[in-house]
């Protein structure tokens, strides 16, 4: 009886295995043509798992022979099967190395002469202890999350479901009709969006006067509907109307995309283009590798989760790009829960060569700021001419603009800055303008711009805290700053703008 519980076990243990692996291999192949599943597809599978069944039947008789002639026999079969009838060779290498490796584990002594039920019960209780521990801490954290720091609960509740949708062309949008909330350790906000993911009252009327692109700094992350400085702006001009097209996470191409998808059919009279210095020029060379990936996923989950060198499953791609599939699969995996989000954050750290530089500004009312100079030259290291990532944020912009004149529409790039730059100097430290370049390019191109840097230092140094903590987005009077600069801005220049 003994023998045949172990027989059962380990028959049930390496052949099923084998015979997933098939059906996984299977489901895995492209369905375009020229890469259809044919008979031979079958019989070369059904041959390898065959050779493997029967070789698993007499493993004690290979075992025993001094001059593995069993072993070579049916190595051989189950090897010339993949190698007669599969037309190209990743699951042909693939399979006869997994086929060599069970070989030659089965001429193991211990296979060959069966697992004890001592053996299998503790090999049970390991599994089992590890599904449970996982199980209980996957409960408390779940249970107990409201306890934790503000920053903890960001990170174990990350999710890619949150990530709003995905669009071939643009790369991705936020959920429409939705109300998104989101936590850190400076704020709470609710960000409702319209019936296009936008951050507008709906429906949209059929024309507006004035249309903004960017990305979360035009969107008013961390603040109310209302604090966005796009509404603060709105509010000025009552007799106009505004569409709000930011989008959390966009960079430079999306908001050409945005504008040609979404902006083009409103006809304004003025586009303004929130160019963000703190991460715009990195989200340029980000968006423009997901561009080329052609994978056409979610461009915020691609590029939060791994920058996967391919996301497709098919196995006709290098082993390489297979692999890194698989492990983005596996953390999106892992982002369903709560300890999986810890253990990848955790990791994440542990393989950083080194923390970022942190400098703290303390304001006037006791206020703190941490400033990251280190995160800002990274971000901005691609913002001088020659570079291409540079070229290209440049020749998109003035894409947007080509497009507005032809519309009849005035385009306006309004360059907002990050708070080490604001506040760096407050310091004695010295920074260096990295818009610069940008501003000399938009210059010799002709295209319109407005710099906020002077009148943020200005307000800055006369005490003013304009940004969160931590977080690199303005505060509500960072928000209101931004639109009333904008708002004097237009205003001065009404004839030009036809507002």
């Amino acid at each position: 009886m003994n023998d045949i519980v172990r027989k059962g076990i380990l028959f049930q243990v390496i052949y099923p295995a084998l015979l997933i692996g098939v059906v996984i291999e299977r489901l895995l192949i492209p369905t375009r043509p020229g890469w259809p599943w044919n008979y031979k597809d079958s019989l070369a599978s059904g041959l390898f798992l065959f050779a493997m069944a029967v070789f698993f039947v007499f493993r004690k008789q290979a075992y025993e022979q001094r001059t593995p002639w069993l072993l070579v026999f049916f190595w051989f079969s189950a090897a010339s099967s993949l190698l007669l009838f599969r037309r190209w060779g990743i699951m042909a290498t693939g399979g006869i190395g997994l086929l060599l490796f069970l070989a030659l584990v089965m001429r193991a002594r211990f296979l060959a002469e069966g697992i004890s039920r001592d053996g299998v019960f503790k090999i049970v209780l390991l599994v089992g202890s590890c599904f449970f521990a996982f199980a209980v801490t996957e409960g408390m954290l779940r249970l107990f999350s409201g306890w934790l720091p503000v920053e903890v609960q960001q990170i174990i509740s990350a999710n890619p479901r949150n990530y709003g949708v995905a669009h071939p062309y643009i790369g991705h949008l936020l959920t429409p009709n939705n109300a998104l909330v989101l936590n850190d350790k400076d704020y709470r906000a609710v960000h409702h969006t319209d019936g296009n993911g936008f951050r507008n009252s709906w429906p949209w009327p059929k024309t507006a006067d004035i249309v903004t692109l960017g990305d979360s700094v035009v969107f008013g992350q961390g603040v109310a509907d209302r604090q966005a400085w796009p509404a603060v702006l709105a509010r000025s001009f009552p007799k106009s109307r505004l569409i709000n097209l930011g989008v959390i996470g966009a960079g430079p191409q999306q908001y050409l995309r945005i504008y040609e998808t979404f902006g083009l059919k409103l006809h304004p009279k003025v586009v303004l283009v929130g160019f963000f210095m703190g991460n715009d020029f990195w989200d340029a060379d980000m968006f423009d590798r997901w561009d080329k990936s052609g994978t056409g996923v979610n461009f915020m989950v691609w590029r939060d989760y791994g920058t996967p060198i391919s996301v497709s499953l098919t196995l006709h791609q290098s082993p390489q790009k297979l692999k890194s599939a698989l492990l983005w699969r596996a953390r999106l995996f892992a982002g369903r829960f709560y300890l999986g989000n810890l253990l990848v954050h955790s990791l994440g750290n542990l393989m950083m060569e080194g923390g970022s530089e942190v400098t703290t500004f303390h304001a006037p009312n006791g206020a703190r700021l941490v400033l990251t100079p280190g995160v800002l030259a990274n971000n901005t290291k691609k913002a001088r001419p020659g570079d291409h990532v540079f070229q290209m944020t440049v020749d998109t912009l003035q894409r947007i603009q080509s497009l507005a004149k032809e519309n009849g529409a005035t385009v306006l790039v309004v360059v907002q800055r990050s708070k080490e730059e604001v506040y760096l100097p407050l310091l004695g430290e010295s920074v260096p303008d990295a818009a610069a370049p940008l501003r000399a390019a938009l210059a010799e191109r002709g295209i319109p711009y407005l710099d906020l840097l002077e009148d943020f230092r200005r307000h800055a140094a006369q005490g003013e805290v304009l940004f969160f903590e931590t977080d690199g987005h303005p505060n509500a009077r960072g928000y209101a700053l931004i639109g009333e600069l904008v708002s004097a801005h237009l205003k001065q220049h009404t004839k030009k703008y036809g507002l």
